[in-house]
């Protein structure tokens, strides 16, 4: 699919008025990757992929024609060390947007354990996140070699995102697993309270509460003083049943995410509120959230020059209002989207929606060479 600014651009590399169109081939996890019908793709309108994670170089162009139609197919290589599920490929005419300099997009957080992530609370209850690998849930005791009586699953931890347990049918079928890199960062959903009964819009995360426990990661070097409130903050991440047979969504799912300018017990921040109910990850429970940098609401003295930490607070509720630990959050990624720096060179010309046969996502294994091909139609909008 072609996009409106994707057809300005084309029409300016024609009359050689663009040095190019089609020069990197950018890959996405984005969470409504997943079309039950072909007809299903992207907005003309689209300036961005749901979740962009890799961009790479076009190495080979040639012409084939396929059900009668005439295509110009684009080639790059993948990253070899990383491991990807991807489920959005676009094109775009450059690496970067060099109008947008150092405030251009970018990955913020993979939620590795590579990663200074710890938890906390406000009576200075806190650790560092530790590493386990394969999640041993209770139902599924027998994956791995970690006893499950020996993990306290009120803690936090990271966890292998090629886990066995991904690997049930019931958890394929509700999009659970993971799909940036190699692992994520599992936090229960009753590791926050809030204070108000959900799921009514002024419920909010109670941060005050000695019962709030938070992730916390103050290696964060992000500077969006000149960026618009227009521009883009995404938080991937996968809602995970403790039992593989779950069948129903949680009722309710609240999360908080700060942007903070330092650390301690109340630091100046912007902070987001993210809600969802069982409707919203009924279809798929992998989720992309975008919120505007506009949505934020900000403390007093606190400066997007300098937000060199991040702090989010995590509450799943069952029908009964009360906080439960049979579902999970398992974080994936946070990104900045810079959609507002106009440059008429550069923009997302073409995207779409990919998968493989039976609507699941395309594996990109942890080092091993793989391709990428894009197939541009000729005189097709």
């Amino acid at each position: 699919m072609i996009t409106t600014n994707g057809k300005n651009i084309v029409a300016k590399y024609l009359l050689n008025q663009a040095p190019e169109f089609a020069s990197h081939i950018a890959i996405g996890v984005g969470g409504k990757a997943y079309p039950t019908s072909s007809s299903a793709t992207f907005s003309a309108s689209v300036q961005s992929l749901e979740f962009e994670v890799a961009r790479v170089p076009v190495l080979s162009k040639g012409l084939l024609k396929e059900n009668g139609q005439e295509k110009i197919v684009f080639k790059a290589e993948l990253p070899i060390e990383q491991r990807y599920q991807i489920t959005e490929m676009g094109l775009y005419p450059a690496e970067k947007n060099t109008v947008a300099g150092n405030f251009d997009s970018r990955i913020v957080s993979t939620f590795s354990n590579s990663e200074p992530w710890a938890y906390s609370n406000n009576l200075n209850d806190s650790g560092t996140v530790l590493y386990i690998g394969a999640v041993p849930f209770v139902q599924e005791v027998n994956v791995g070699d970690i006893d499950i009586h020996n993990i306290d699953w009120d803690s936090f931890v990271f966890i292998n995102s090629n886990s066995p347990i991904f690997e049930y049918s019931d958890r394929i079928n509700r999009k659970e697993q993971p799909r940036y890199l190699n692992r994520s960062l599992s936090v229960s959903g009753s590791t926050s309270v809030v204070n108000s009964v959900m799921p009514a819009s002024s419920a909010s995360i109670d941060t005050s509460s000695s019962s709030s426990y938070y992730i916390e990661n103050n290696s964060i070097n992000l500077n969006l003083g000149q960026n618009l409130p227009s521009d883009q903050i995404k938080l991937a991440f996968s809602v995970i049943s403790l039992a593989r047979d779950e069948v129903a969504a949680p009722d309710n799912i609240k999360i908080r995410l700060e942007l903070l300018n330092n650390s301690g017990a109340n630091p100046p921040k912007a902070y987001v509120d993210i809600a969802l109910q069982e409707s919203d990850i009924t279809s798929t429970r992998y989720q992309v959230v975008t919120k505007s940098i506009s949505d934020f609401t900000t403390t007093e003295n606190f400066s997007w020059s300098s937000v060199n930490g991040i702090r989010i607070y995590t509450c799943i509720h069952d029908n009964s209002n009360v906080e439960t630990g049979e579902y999970f959050i398992f974080y994936d990624g946070i990104r900045f989207e810079n959609v507002s720096s106009y440059n008429p060179l550069y923009s997302l010309v073409a995207a779409e929606y990919i998968k493989t046969l039976d609507e699941n996502p395309i594996l990109k294994k942890e080092n091993s060479t793989s391709y990428v091909e894009y197939r541009f139609g000729v005189g097709v909008s």
